[in-house]
C-alpha cells in the first residue's frame, strides 16, 4: 500500500506546479536521498513551520525527470542533477513559486567540477555532503566520549587531522575517475589501501585506480590519471569538509580507531562491535550533529529563512553568514 501512496505523489513537472497552485499551504523540500530526507526531516522538526503542511521527499519520489532530460541540460545522470534540473524546470514554468525548496550535494564543486547554478529555491551543501557536516571537533568529540567511551588520548582534533589525507585521497580519486568517463567508481577497497596522517604514495594511487577500473584499465593510461590526481591535490584548501566524500567519512573514522584504539570496539563484551560498520558509524555521527550548530550553517540559516519569509528571503552570498567549525 504504501509503494501506491508513493507513486501517487510522484508527479511530472508540471503537475507539480498544479498542485502548488491548487494548495498554497503546501511546502516541499526536495533533497536527493532517502539519507538527506530523514536528516531534514529531523531538522525541521524542531523548527517553526508558520502553519504551513511541509514535506521532505527524495527527488525520485516526487517528480519524474529521466536521467536522458538530466543530461541533456548538462549534469550528470543521477539525484543532483535531477534536483537541479527541477529547480531550472519550476523557474521556467513558475518563477514566483514559493512552494519548493530543493537541496543538493556540493559534490565536487570545490574543485570546479560539478556546477552550482544561482536558481531561486535552490540550496547546496556547505560542504562536499550532508555527511561533511559531522567532521567538526564538537561532533567526533561527542562521538568518542559518549558513543565510544574512547580513552582522553584520543581527541577529536587528532583524529580529523590523521584521517584528512586519506579522505582527500579518496575524493580526488573519485574525481578522476568520473572526469574519465569509464563509469567506474572507485573501489570499496580504497580506504584500507590509503595510508592515515600522510599523502597517499603514488604507487597507491595508481593501484587504486587500477583496481577501479577492473578489467577496463588497460583501455585507460594509469599515468595520465595520475598526473591529473596531482593537479587537483594542488586545488585542496584547509578545510577538510570541502573534500571529503560522505561515505568515506565512516570507513576513514573507523580505520582510524582500529589502528590507535581497537578495544573502543571489543570491550565491554562487544556492545559496540556493530559500529565497525562504517554505514552503522556514519548514522550515529549524523545522529551526534547538534540542531543550535546547524543553524550557524548557510545552508540551515536559508532553510529557516525560507520557512519563514519565502525563497525571497534565501541568502546566496556565503560572505553574510557565519559558518561553524
Amino acid at each position: 500500500m504504501s509503494d501506491v501512496f508513493e507513486e501517487m505523489e510522484r508527479r511530472r513537472p508540471a503537475e507539480l506546479v498544479m498542485l502548488y497552485e491548487l494548495e498554497p499551504e503546501v511546502r516541499d523540500v526536495i533533497v536527493e536521498g532517502n539519507g538527506d530526507k530523514a536528516f531534514i526531516d529531523w531538522f525541521l522538526s524542531e523548527a517553526d513551520d508558520n502553519g504551513k503542511l511541509i514535506r521532505v521527499y527524495p527527488v525520485s519520489d516526487r517528480v519524474y525527470i529521466p536521467d536522458s532530460e538530466v543530461i541533456e541540460s548538462g549534469y550528470m545522470a543521477g539525484e543532483r542533477g535531477r534536483v537541479i534540473r527541477l529547480a531550472e524546470i519550476l523557474q521556467d514554468i513558475a518563477p514566483r513559486c514559493d512552494s519548493a525548496l530543493l537541496i543538493a550535494d556540493a559534490d565536487y564543486a570545490s574543485i570546479g567540477l560539478d556546477k552550482k547554478p544561482r536558481l531561486p529555491g535552490l540550496l547546496f551543501t556547505d560542504y562536499a555532503s550532508m555527511e561533511s557536516y559531522v567532521l567538526s571537533e564538537l561532533v567526533i568529540e561527542k562521538l568518542l566520549r559518549v558513543v565510544l567511551s574512547a580513552p582522553g588520548e584520543i581527541t577529536a582534533r587528532t583524529l580529523i587531522q590523521e584521517i584528512r589525507q586519506g579522505l582527500v585521497a579518496s575524493f580526488i580519486i573519485g574525481a578522476c575517475l568520473r572526469e574519465s568517463k569509464s563509469g567506474k567508481a572507485i573501489s570499496p577497497k580504497a580506504p584500507d589501501k590509503i595510508p592515515l596522517a600522510v599523502p597517499c604514495p603514488t604507487e597507491t594511487v595508481r593501484e587504486i585506480f587500477r583496481i577501479s577500473l577492473q578489467d577496463e584499465y588497460r583501455h585507460y593510461s594509469l599515468d595520465a590519471l595520475v598526473d591529473r590526481y596531482n593537479e587537483l591535490q594542488k586545488m585542496v584548501s584547509d578545510d577538510v569538509r570541502h573534500f571529503a566524500r560522505g561515505h568515506d567519512i565512516g570507513s576513514f573514522i573507523v580505520k582510524y580507531l582500529k589502528v590507535r584504539c581497537k578495544k573502543v570496539f571489543t570491550r565491554e563484551e562487544g556492545k559496540r562491535r556493530g559500529l565497525q560498520l562504517p554505514e552503522l558509524l556514519e548514522l550515529v555521527l549524523m545522529s551526534c550533529l547538534e540542531h543550535s550548530k546547524l543553524g550557524q550553517e548557510r545552508l540551515f540559516q536559508n532553510i529557516e529563512r525560507w520557512l519563514s519569509l519565502g525563497r525571497e528571503a534565501i541568502d546566496l552570498d556565503p560572505r553574510t553568514i557565519t559558518t561553524c567549525a
